[in-house]
């Protein structure tokens, strides 16, 4: 009798387990219906109702028929939501207009970004910088040139540079550019410490540090750009000296054997 117990529980066990499992694959088998049911590019899909919730990037929700189109708007990156209402803006120098939720050309002039507010500028174009105006609106910010026409950055302040044309840099006290030191190429961001020495000169260098001034090379060396102690190129007719085995610093005249170059 126990034996017979036994053996009915175990079949109503068996197949309790496959009616679970059948419910299970008939319940992921309408989930894939429905996903079916969403186009390729709608990102998320409503398992129960079968609809696109949210598109792909430069598509948006048509909502009267839930499915996914491209942004009404062509300078429109991000309508993921709704095909006729942007959110993000593709084109550079574009931003949203709240009121009509398009991409329209930044209000004010010279700016390089303003996505998410057409009227409000986030980042000025090159050679342009924040300059604060108080019109009828209250305080504002607006792109001006930079004022030292040979400064290359001025973003944060078009009256305060950060980086120089090529031979200039910048002068710490007054935030303005002057020319580089002597025989010194690149200074952008201090004309005291130089970047690149001209041909023939290189950096100075005191306690394993960079001074930023700039030496002439050794004798008969052509380039000495990261330490004017050490040659990297001899001048025409010269070749480094070499010393047991070991090529040295030093440029010596070739002779008519042997030249290292």
């Amino acid at each position: 009798m126990f034996l017979l117990l036994m053996f009915i529980l175990k079949i109503r066990s068996t197949l309790n387990n496959h009616t679970r499992q059948n419910k299970n694959r008939q319940k992921k088998s309408n989930y894939q219906l429905q996903d079916d049911e969403c186009d390729e590019n709608c990102q998320y899909c409503d398992k129960d109702s079968g609809k696109c919730t949210k598109c792909k990037y430069g598509y948006g929700v048509n909502f009267d028929n839930f499915k996914c189109e491209p942004c009404l708007d062509k300078d429109c990156f991000d309508c993921s939501y709704n095909y006729l209402k942007c959110i993000s803006c593709s084109t550079e120098g574009y931003g949203i207009d709240k009121e009509s939720s398009k991409c329209l050309p930044c209000l004010i002039p010279n700016c390089k970004s303003c996505d998410s507010d057409y009227s409000k500028c986030y980042s000025c174009k090159p050679t342009y910088g924040f300059k604060i105006v108080n019109n009828e609106d209250g305080y504002q910010k607006i792109c001006e040139k930079c004022q030292d026409e040979k400064c290359e950055d001025c973003e944060s302040n078009y009256s305060i540079c950060k980086r120089c044309s090529y031979s200039y840099g910048v002068d710490i006290q007054t935030s303005n550019c002057k020319r580089c030191r002597s025989y010194c190429d690149l200074c952008y961001f201090n004309y005291e410490i130089c970047d690149w020495c001209i041909s023939g000169y290189g950096q100075e260098i005191i306690n394993g540090r960079k001074t930023g001034k700039c030496i002439k090379c050794s004798n008969h060396c052509d380039n000495c750009f990261q330490d004017h102690t050490k040659c990297t190129l001899c001048e025409t007719g010269y070749g480094f000296e070499i010393q047991n085995h070991n090529k040295t610093d030093k440029c010596k005249k070739c002779t008519q054997d042997f030249c290292y170059e």
